[in-house]
């Protein structure tokens, strides 16, 4: 175990980080705010989130879910996309790797043709 500066960990430490960023306890918190609730400082807490760490934090989440979950999942939030939530169709295209490049609307003003088309059908 070793942090992005490739120094070693405590291993103690690196198991507090791990289950911390682990958790639903971290999501959308800002590091300084991780940092603090971790007892450590924000340039640390930076130090720790090496590509190693963040492959066991990924390993542990996908213990806690299946595939058939995921499924159900993705067609709910697909269906409310349909619908018109942004937020949903914003979640898609994370999961797709973005917004395709031919889908992206460069002005405003285009967006109005476009929003003016899809209330015509």
């Amino acid at each position: 175990m070793r942090r992005r500066s490739g120094k070693r960990v405590r291993a103690f430490m690196w198991n507090r980080v791990v289950e911390f960023m682990t958790s639903r306890e971290h999501e959308g918190l800002p590091q300084q705010v991780i940092a603090k609730r971790l007892g450590m400082s924000l340039p640390m807490l930076r130090d720790y989130l090496s590509d190693e760490l963040w492959a066991e934090v990924a390993r542990r989440r996908s213990g806690v879910v299946n595939v058939e979950e995921l499924t159900l999942v993705d067609r709910a939030m697909l269906e409310r996309a349909k619908e018109g939530s942004v937020a949903a169709a914003k979640l898609i295209y994370a999961r797709l790797g973005g917004v395709p490049v031919e889908d992206e609307v460069p002005s405003l003003e285009e967006l109005e043709v476009e929003l003016g088309k899809l209330k015509g059908k």
